[in-house]
């Protein structure tokens, strides 16, 4: 379920950065949707980077198995 709503995320994401692309080669501005590739891609960031943040914090919080405990 969670990959489903990343990938109809990404999907939708990729839409409006193509159409933005789209606009720009048909009005010959690089400047045209700028605001909005800025938002979309800063919002992508963030997520990405809580994401990443989140897993971390589960990782530090998995008690630690001492291998040489374990091993005897």
């Amino acid at each position: 379920m969670r990959l489903n709503r990343l990938r109809n995320r990404l999907v939708a994401v990729n839409a409006v950065l193509e159409e933005i692309d789209r606009r720009r080669e048909k009005t010959g501005n690089p400047d045209v949707g700028w605001a909005i590739e800025k938002r979309v891609l800063d919002a992508e960031m963030l997520d990405l980077e809580r994401a990443i943040a989140k897993e971390n914090a589960e990782q530090a919080a998995m008690p630690k198995i001492d291998s040489a405990r374990s091993e005897s």
